[in-house]
């Protein structure tokens, strides 16, 4: 079974690409990041996203400044690759690669009065961590459709260590399975990143706990003072949101089959960053669908019909290299707690925990893949908002317990989250509303692929 890898580089934090200091400088990092893929034998072909001439073009920017970077950027990748001995294994995916494939998606957009950047960019101009799963979809499509090997796609995010041990689990274990190598069947599973022993807080799971760990530490384990509180909290995510333990991850060896991306597009479109969306949350509407049996009625946990998770495939990813710096409590409270909720709320209206099985939104998601009309935003808003105050409520009663007084949880969901409320809700609703918009074109596109063939060159680059 082949094996490839999709990722995405982006440049250092103002690293402007024009001096010699700074071109070497980004070097170094992409040949860092590069590097473990030299023990992973295993792996046969590396696409590498670059985000910037992608982002400009479809925001109705002039991109001739997004351009030039992007030229440095795919100079540099190609140094850093050939450094590192596996020049032969990787392909810069960019704007020069993604313009005939996005000419179709624009016809089909337009057919639909819908502007192409409000399908693939959040708010139809920003980029968050969800935008690269939509090349990532077209690669599947294309090699899912037309290849004439078995191959296994696995999703690494840039800052995850790869690993052979990790690599060779998944490839095993999806070689394995009796369901999602043919174009009817679904797959939808990923590695993990427990790796620590002792476990680590700040690094084995998906839902970040910094905000209860100390200033100047970048480990987060058993023996530190705060790691019960800390554990307390992640454990009880699993009851108003993902199961931390079980849970699917994008960046740690994502595996889709064909047929889980003919019938769902990624949420690419979203017009706020939310946790969960680029990996759980699409799974869980999977699930909420039918598409899987839902992980609450498993009969085993080895029944591989729901599995989510596969505990042999470990990778590393360390988040705090330079230490926990205030900033990043700081972030967590204006940034990461506002994404996490939309996370849950948006969890708790695919599938509805108190009653065990699909929510609201379901519904919609099912009426326009069986061909109905998306509804208006505020007529979706009106069927969502009720449950959407009760999960916001409970969230809220839950945060603002007593036990994390003194803890920036804490402060945000005893002061600042019941004022955010209603703009939360809006933008969970904007949300699900422009997904039913995609997913309404999403399947003409889909077909699409049938027709874009392997002989024609300007597809060399998603067939080699």
């Amino acid at each position: 079974m082949k094996c490839i890898v999709f990722t995405n580089f982006r440049r250092q934090n103002g690293n402007t690409l024009i001096t010699p200091p700074q071109l070497t400088q980004q070097q170094v990092q992409w040949q860092q990041q590069l590097h473990p893929y030299r023990d992973c034998q295993n792996v046969d072909l590396i696409y590498i996203f670059i985000i910037e001439g992608y982002q400009a073009l479809l925001s109705g920017q002039i991109p001739f400044k997004a351009l030039t970077i992007e030229r440095s950027m795919r100079e540099i990748l190609e140094a850093a690759a050939r450094a590192e001995r596996i020049g032969g294994k990787v392909q810069i995916v960019g704007i020069e690669e993604l313009v005939p494939t996005l000419a179709y998606f624009q016809d089909i957009a337009q057919d639909s009065d819908q502007p192409l950047n409000n399908l693939l960019l959040g708010g139809g101009q920003s980029t968050y961590y969800d935008s690269p799963k939509m090349i990532e979809a077209f690669i599947r499509l294309a090699r899912g459709l037309h290849s004439e090997t078995e191959e296994v796609i696995l999703r690494v995010d840039e800052d995850v260590t790869v690993n052979p041990k990790g690599i060779d689990a998944l490839i095993d274990y999806c070689g394995k399975l009796s369901y999602g190598n043919e174009q009817d069947e679904y797959c939808f599973l990923s590695g993990n990143y427990c790796c620590h022993d002792p476990e680590d807080l700040l690094n084995d799971y998906a839902v970040r706990t910094h905000h209860f760990a100390s200033v100047g530490t970048n480990k987060f384990n058993p023996r530190d003072h705060n790691y019960k509180i800390a554990k307390r909290w992640l454990d009880s995510i699993a009851e108003i949101g993902a199961d931390p333990y079980n849970q699917v991850i994008s960046g740690a060896g994502l595996n889709m089959s064909p047929q889980s991306v003919m019938m769902l597009p990624p949420f690419a479109n979203a017009g706020s960053p939310i946790i969960w969306i680029d990996d759980h949350l699409k799974r869980l509407l999977h699930e909420a669908l039918g598409h899987f049996n839902p992980l609450e009625q498993l009969s085993s946990p080895k029944d591989v019909s729901s599995y989510r998770c596969c505990g042999d495939a470990s990778f590393e990813q360390d988040r705090y290299d330079d230490n926990i710096q205030q900033g990043d409590i700081d972030w967590a409270v204006t940034q990461y707690f506002p994404r996490l909720v939309r996370g849950i709320v948006m969890d708790n209206l695919i599938w509805d925990r108190r009653s065990n099985q699909a929510g609201v939104y379901t519904g919609f998601v099912a009426g326009v893949i069986s061909g109905q009309k998306v509804p208006g935003e505020k007529a979706l808003g009106a069927h969502l908002v009720g449950k959407a105050n009760c999960v916001l409520d409970d969230i809220c009663k839950r945060w603002s317990d007593s036990v994390y007084e003194g803890y920036p949880l804490y402060y945000y969901g005893d002061k600042l989250l019941p004022d955010q409320k209603a703009n939360l809700i809006d933008e969970v609703v904007d949300t699900f509303h422009c997904y039913l918009q995609l997913l309404r074109i999403w399947p003409g596109f889909a077909l699409l692929w049938r027709h874009m063939l392997p002989s024609n060159r300007q597809n060399d680059w998603l067939y080699r």
